[in-house]
């Protein structure tokens, strides 16, 4: 099985980092490619991200209220 990171999406530039506001999908859960895994919010907007791949949440690696970079890797999902 291979495995994709899923990653904080890209920020204006006036933005340096988020908040991610909380996981949808606990691990272990199977995600669908346009299922919405994720809210991360910016002072302007909040993005809900996608998973991108239809597969299985393997792993999270930022927590909720934690801050994170644009394109940061805060996810994996095996496919």
């Amino acid at each position: 099985m291979s495995t994709i990171n899923v990653l904080a999406p890209e920020f204006p530039e006036s933005q340096g980092d988020a908040t991610l506001l909380k996981w949808i999908y606990k691990v272990g859960e199977g995600v669908k490619h346009d299922d919405i895994i994720v809210q991360i919010e910016t002072t302007d907007i909040v993005f809900d991200v996608p998973a991108g791949k239809d597969g299985t949440l393997q792993t999270v690696l930022v927590n909720d209220g934690s801050l994170v970079t644009s394109q940061q890797v805060i996810a994996t999902i095996e496919l």
